[in-house]
């Protein structure tokens, strides 16, 4: 029987980890602490999708930005605050708008 990875069952990408570590206000050192890893390298390497955390590491850093992790709403509350805010970006063409004024 194969095992399903935690990637395959709860897919996360490297912009979720990035988004929640803004929403935190946490640096990529703070996070990479957060998941016990040694550098934060590794941690960015999962915020360019080169690779992603494991279970124990994605709930402590859930955590560490204040997310309730008994709570499995936690996650679909993080999608739809980006989605609300990349709607607030785009036009009423639907593109993107600039931040220039």
């Amino acid at each position: 029987m194969n095992m399903l990875s935690f990637s395959e069952i709860f897919p996360i990408r490297g912009s979720d980890l990035r988004h929640l570590r803004n929403m935190g206000g946490l640096t990529t050192m703070q996070m990479a602490a957060a998941a016990g890893v040694k550098t934060r390298k590794t941690y960015e390497n999962w915020e360019k999708d080169m690779s992603t955390p494991n279970v124990n590491q994605f709930f402590s850093m859930l955590r560490a930005c204040g997310f309730d992790t008994d709570n499995i709403d936690f996650f679909h509350t993080m999608k739809e605050h980006r989605k609300r805010a990349a709607k607030q970006l785009r036009g009423p063409d639907g593109k993107k708008v600039s931040a220039k004024s």
